[in-house]
């Protein structure tokens, strides 16, 4: 299945958008705010691309080097369960704001507020994000459920927040000690995933974005309501999680499996089944390198194989660094072959603790070329302000916008396509004819001109 360049490079510039958040997040249970003063840039290199003729590459980069978001963002616990992320600023046009607007995130809430769209707000209910994201898969044969991933992390967050504070070993003490059968019984009470909730009805659509391109969906779902046969397979003496403990290092064991590994700073996780497939997944963390990876088998058959090779994280004592990343997918249970995605970095801050200036700067590297095609500018003044500077506000407008249908469509079109249209016609000014081109076609292969009755 061959993928459209174009929306790969919309998850790409997804993914790249969400790194400058990653780099002010707070990432311990307290509560104090992180204010960036920040713009942020895309840029376009179309010497990196291998067909020049595919798109009007020379017209994006001119059209993209006049936009900037810049603003302001608050941001507190960011990506745990309770994260909070206020910002006010807009999309730029040669260093002008020319469409201001107002982003508060809470939870699960989210609420934009533009001019765009009269100045009044859109509530966006983010438990039915990954059930929404599915639907242009569904109906219009559009990847989305690739970048929902990315646009919404803290629902894998939340996922490995719950299971963790459930399975708080330091419960029973530090050194050697053993996690009765009892207890790991409630927790697969806890963990055993079941239909009629809305955390379980969550998980089962994280689980299908995240599993869709794979023939792996039914067989993850199936052992999530299994969990209980799983435990009885691993320990069926009921002699508990035996966990020995040597200076730093670290064994658990549950029955005759050696669950986990700590040496050093490599972790190791390691979970057969009762129906042949083993779950294991590794981690070393050393200085700003970080190496993960997670791989799905069958007697020794790589069914899904996901790397993750981090180089020149910053990390204590660093102010400045360069770096790669690289994510490889792959396994037998692929429906389609994905080309590794690989970043180069750089990174540099004016001191470690706030406040700061921080820049990033990173680049997707195309897969056929191995040169930058495609990346962008953070540069962000940070500073920490106490938690009193983000406080709750009053929205009237709760109707959700993930619940779209026909009829919401049409009032949302009735009440706001005249305002936005007027909002867009600032940049259409500036928009070569190459990129006016490229969009159109776009929005005509892929059937949204359609939906939206314009075509």
């Amino acid at each position: 299945m061959k993928k459209n360049v174009w929306f790969r490079l919309l998850a790409v510039c997804l993914c790249i958008c969400m790194l400058p958040v990653f780099a002010v997040a707070e990432t311990n249970d307290g509560t104090p705010v992180t204010r960036s003063d920040f713009s942020f840039r895309v840029n376009l290199h179309p010497e990196g691309f291998p067909d020049q003729s595919a798109a009007h590459l020379e017209d994006w980069q001119a059209f993209l080097g006049k936009l900037s978001i810049e603003g302001v963002a608050d941001v507190q616990s960011f990506l745990s369960p309770y994260s909070r992320v206020y910002f006010d600023g807009g999309l730029c046009l040669n260093g002008e704001n020319k469409l201001p607007f107002v982003y508060d995130g809470y939870y699960s809430y989210r609420y934009l507020r533009s001019p765009a769209i009269r100045n009044e707000h859109l509530h966006f209910q983010m438990f039915n994000f990954f059930q929404f994201m599915l639907k242009p898969y569904y109906y219009m044969g559009l990847p989305t459920h690739l970048p929902a991933l990315v646009m919404y992390p803290e629902a894998a967050m939340e996922l490995l927040t719950v299971y963790w504070i459930y399975t708080d070993w330091t419960t029973y003490g530090e050194g050697d000690r053993v996690v009765s059968s009892d207890y790991l019984k409630q927790l697969v009470e806890y963990f055993q995933f079941y239909g009629g909730n809305d955390f379980n009805d969550r998980l089962y659509y994280f689980f299908t974005c995240l599993l869709m391109d794979t023939g792996l969906t039914d067989v993850v779902l199936e052992r999530l309501n299994t969990v209980d046969v799983w435990l009885d397979y691993l320990d069926p003496d009921q002699q508990g999680l035996i966990i020995d403990v040597e200076g730093e290092n670290e064994s658990w064991m549950l029955g005759e499996t050696e669950v986990f590994r700590k040496e050093g700073s490599t972790c190791t996780l390691t979970l057969p089944d009762d129906m042949g497939y083993v779950y294991s997944f590794t981690r070393t963390r050393e200085g700003g390198d970080l190496d993960a990876q997670f791989v799905l088998s069958m007697e020794e058959e790589e069914l899904l194989n996901v790397t993750l090779d981090i180089d020149g994280l910053l990390s204590e004592g660093v102010l400045s660094t360069s770096g790669h990343a690289e994510l490889t997918v792959s396994g037998s249970e692929l429906y389609v072959e994905y080309a590794p995605l690989a970043f180069d970095f750089q990174a540099t801050r004016s001191s470690e603790a706030m406040p700061c200036s921080f820049t990033l700067n990173a680049d997707w590297l195309h897969p056929d070329t191995g040169l930058p095609a495609m990346g962008y500018t953070y540069e962000a003044e940070l500073q920490e302000l106490p938690p009193d500077v983000l406080f709750d506000l009053e929205y009237d407008h709760q109707d959700d916008f993930f619940h779209l249908n026909e009829s919401f469509l049409n009032e949302y079109k009735e009440r706001y396509l005249p305002t936005i249209a007027l909002s867009m016609v600032p940049f259409l000014l500036e928009m070569p004819a190459g990129v006016i081109s490229d969009t159109v076609a776009f929005l005509e292969e892929t059937g949204i001109l359609a939906v939206l009755g314009i075509e």
